[in-house]
Parts: structure tokens; sequence; C-alpha cells
């Protein structure tokens, strides 16, 4: 079974096409996997092949964790590789187990093509079945912790409170926004413009 490639990134939109020997593979990759891929370099990543009827799917990861959690949404009734990607691509790692283990159906069912009734499910069938990655940390959750900016952050986040967006929505947008922004470069104001332009994607 194919579980890992390496090549070099053609194109890079809705999915990557990846030149794999002269084979230009279609991937469609996590956020994680997707920010790593820059046009004409190499890129090497872990992945899942589907073989429906409509033709076989590629889907990319950023590492064998990621992988790993994918497929354990895929053993959940009526979760399909597009909604588990979705997941993957709409939360961090850290966030999405988070909201597993605290049942945040709130929080899930706003990831596109996952409504309340799905996120309930997610919740349920998945309770207990996390150990594997209680202790994820990740890129992602390293560098907020250690980010020397907890009250640019916090400033922000009641900016965003005081325009009417909910705490947990809010929270995810600031999340992602920091990760893009160096540590060095990071102002109130350019928090607050990434975390709206987050907020407009979701």
């Amino acid at each position: 079974m194919l579980r890992r490639l390496r090549g070099r990134v053609l194109e890079k939109a809705d999915s990557v096409i990846v030149d794999v020997n002269g084979l230009g593979l279609e991937v469609f990759c996590s956020r994680r996997c997707e920010e790593r891929c820059c046009v004409d370099e190499e890129i090497e990543m872990d992945v899942v092949l589907q073989l429906p009827e409509t033709g076989p799917i590629l889907f990319g990861f950023a590492d064998g964790r990621e992988r790993q959690l994918f497929r354990t949404l895929l053993s959940v009734k009526g979760i399909g590789g597009k909604i588990a990607l979705s997941l993957l691509r709409s939360l961090t790692m850290e966030d999405f187990v988070r909201a597993l283990q605290s049942g945040d159906v709130a929080l899930l069912s706003r990831v596109p093509g996952v409504g309340k009734k799905t996120a309930e499910r997610l919740c349920f069938e998945l309770k207990g079945k996390l150990a594997d990655f209680e202790d994820i940390s990740g890129e992602e959750g390293s560098r907020r912790r250690e980010a020397p900016y907890p009250d640019v952050v916090s400033v922000v986040l009641e900016a965003l409170l005081g325009l009417g967006f909910g705490r947990s929505e809010a929270s995810v947008a600031l999340n992602r926004a920091s990760l893009r922004i160096e540590a060095e470069k990071m102002t109130e104001s350019l928090l607050l413009q990434e975390s709206l332009r987050e907020l407009r994607k979701s």
C-alpha cells in the first residue's frame, strides 16, 4: 500500500500536483502539508490512497501522526476522506483533538461539510480512542505556548469578541493567524488583520 511519496511540486492550488519520477500525481493535502509545498521545490509527505468508484484519490499529510489521525477519522461511520481532510484543514491537530476530547460540538460543526449531527457522532465514537494523540503538541502548539506575545493575543481576542465573534471561533482564527507571523513582527494590528482574514475564510 502506498504510504509515502517524494517529488517536485509542479502546481499548488485547490490540490497539489507532485512530479514523482515523471508522473504528475494530484494530492489533496492537509493544511500543514500544503504550507510546506512550494512550487519547483521537492516535497516529501505521508499519504493515504483511497479507491472509490469515482477513481483513486491521494491525500497528503505533513507527518505520520497527522496521517494516523486521518485514518482514525475514517473509522467513524459517515466520515469519508473529504470530510476528514476538511477537519484537518480547518483546525490545527491540537485544537481538533481538544475539541473531540471536550465534546466541543459547536466548534466542530462549523467546519465545512460537518453538521451538528456529524460533530456529535465524532465526539461520541472517538471518545476514549484518542490515547495516541493526547500528548499532541505539534509544531503549532509548541510555537503558540512559547510565543513571547501573550498580551498581544489577549488584546486581539478581546477585540474579536467585541466585534461579535464567538470565543471558540475567534481563538481558532487567532491560533492560525499567529502561526503565519514571525514573533519579532507580531503587532496587535497585524494579528487582528490576519485573524479577520481567517474568520472570513470560515
